[in-house]
């Protein structure tokens, strides 16, 4: 009975390979969705970081680096939104605790 329920949670398609559950591909999507921006949105503000550090250890001035800086800061705010959201989104428990909340209110309103 375990055996079959295993089998149910795995795409069958892959005859030669080792079978792959859902809950795995399902953790890799979310993982990818959630890390790769914040990964994109930090990954310029460190390139930028180093090279103000190197340009002061190397006594250079470049004032371009300073004038993009908040923009750059502001790239790595959006992440620091989307970030959360994306993580509730993706989430079935938050969805489930949402749609359970909804029920509370609609059942303390009528």
């Amino acid at each position: 009975m375990a055996e079959r329920e295993q089998d149910t949670q795995c795409f069958a398609w892959f005859h030669t390979r080792p079978k792959i559950s859902r809950l795995e591909i399902r953790a890799a999507l979310s993982l990818s969705i959630n890390f790769l921006p914040v990964w994109l949105c930090t990954f310029p503000v460190t390139l930028n970081a180093i090279a103000i550090y190197w340009g002061f250890r190397l006594g250079t001035s470049c004032p371009t680096l300073f004038r993009i800086n908040p923009f750059i800061c502001d790239l790595f705010l959006i992440q620091i939104v989307y970030n959360p959201l994306m993580c509730m989104y993706t989430s079935k428990e938050f969805k489930r605790a949402l749609a359970h909340l909804k029920q509370k209110c609609k059942c303390n309103t009528h």
